[in-house]
């Protein structure tokens, strides 16, 4: 008997301080780039047992990962249907995590304390641009009178923009010296972050009144209520006075969830109270046989009676970091004003540094040189120096060059 697996998903992970800020983007991967060394997918548990239950094996590959798929061929078109039918809604989790200690410094994500956050990436984004899919969710548009902090990414037109300082009530047009201008893609930002909720939901219950019995519910992406519970309002209760409640978790699988009181959404979160979940970078959640994804955009589609293989490719994209790059002398340099490269600012006659941010590069595709000429050597990742405002928000970021 023949036994035939197909690909029917390939999930990458595209990072610009590896693939050197590529213009236009990639429409494939060179042969040679891997992130294998930075950043890591994990099936859940779950999602291990549910893939063993579809036939489907995952594989780790240098740019991220594939799933095969057990199929038979239809006899029509080259078309495949799954041995198994994936004739419900469920749900596949995978865990993304960082094995680089100095990921952050080199990929343009905010830099405060996310402990009690966590990215989560979906194909219920239904984000594709110029034929690619982004399980991140779609950059805000850049909207005259908004305030963006530095690094900011934002979609204008047919332009991808980033923010070079922090930028308070934008005028109707991007000012040149306030963004950085990119080829349109979709990336990674702090809008795709969640809370990560763990064993216990803890909160408080608004509008309650005594006597009065509280319906509330956990639902999971696919639209099923995962738990309900009742809680009755004691008589006692002060009218107007919050509830606090205490819900055990420990039931739900990894996932993205919405806690509705009655019908309404009170909180969202990603369930990450396994032990494999702690340290990780972000939740990966692909849905097979959802209402809430593009039939054109998921792995399979239902062609009665059938279900039938529609492989997909799904991006993960993260911008590289731009610093200042700060060049400090333990003599004085001699360069001034005058003779000083224009991509410089003098700082003092032992140190300058670029005037605007440069995106950080494991290739560097630039060498910049002194007043003299002669060649810089370009920053490493290993430090970035934040410096923040009055308000303790960063205001630049230098990478320190030693000469």
């Amino acid at each position: 008997m023949k036994i035939l697996y197909k690909k029917g998903l390939a999930l990458e992970l595209w990072h610009d301080f590896y693939l050197g800020q590529p213009s236009p983007p990639p429409l494939a991967l060179p042969n040679n780039y891997t992130i294998a060394d930075c950043l890591n997918l994990i099936p859940s548990e779950d999602s291990v047992r549910l893939l063993r239950n579809l036939r489907w094996v995952f594989r780790p590959q240098p740019a991220g990962a594939n799933l095969f798929v057990n199929v038979t061929e239809t006899g029509s078109d080259e078309q495949f249907q799954p041995v198994v039918s994936v004739s419900q809604p469920y749900r596949l989790t995978f865990w993304l995590t960082v094995k680089n200690s100095y990921f952050l410094n080199y990929t343009n994500l905010p830099l405060a304390d996310v402990q009690h956050q966590i990215y989560y990436f979906s194909n219920q984004r239904n984000n594709q641009q110029n034929g690619t899919v982004f399980l991140s969710q779609p950059l805000p548009t850049y909207a005259s009178g908004e305030g963006y902090p530095l690094g900011q990414l934002v979609s204008h037109g047919d332009l991808t923009l980033e923010a070079l300082r922090s930028l308070d009530a934008v005028p109707d047009e991007p000012n040149p010296d306030d963004w950085e201008t990119l080829p349109a893609s979709q990336y990674v930002s702090g809008g795709d972050r969640l809370p990560r909720q763990k064993r216990y939901w803890k909160g408080e219950v608004l509008s309650v009144r005594p006597g009065e019995t509280v319906r509330l519910r956990m639902r999971d992406g696919n639209g099923h209520i995962a738990i309900a519970t009742d809680i009755a309002v004691p008589d006692g209760h002060l009218v107007g006075a919050p509830l606090p409640v205490s819900i055990d978790l420990v039931s739900l699988s990894p996932g993205r969830y919405q806690l509705l009181q009655q019908e309404e959404v009170i909180d969202e979160f990603v369930f990450a109270g396994v032990q494999e979940a702690q340290t990780a970078l972000a939740l990966v959640e692909i849905f097979l046989n959802s209402d809430n994804v593009d039939p054109d955009l998921s792995p399979i589609r239902l062609q009665n009676p059938q279900t039938i293989l529609q492989p997909q490719t799904y991006v993960i994209r993260f911008k590289n970091r731009a610093t200042r790059w700060r060049y400090l002398y333990q003599r004085p340099h001699g360069c001034d004003r005058t003779n000083l490269p224009e991509t410089f600012t003098l700082i003092d006659e032992l140190s300058y540094a670029t005037t605007r941010p440069v995106g950080l590069q494991k290739q560097p595709d630039r060498v910049f040189v002194d007043c003299q000429n002669a060649p810089l050597p370009s920053p490493t990742v290993s430090q970035i120096k934040p410096e923040t405002d009055a308000n303790r928000s960063v205001s630049q970021i230098f990478s320190d060059v030693f000469l």
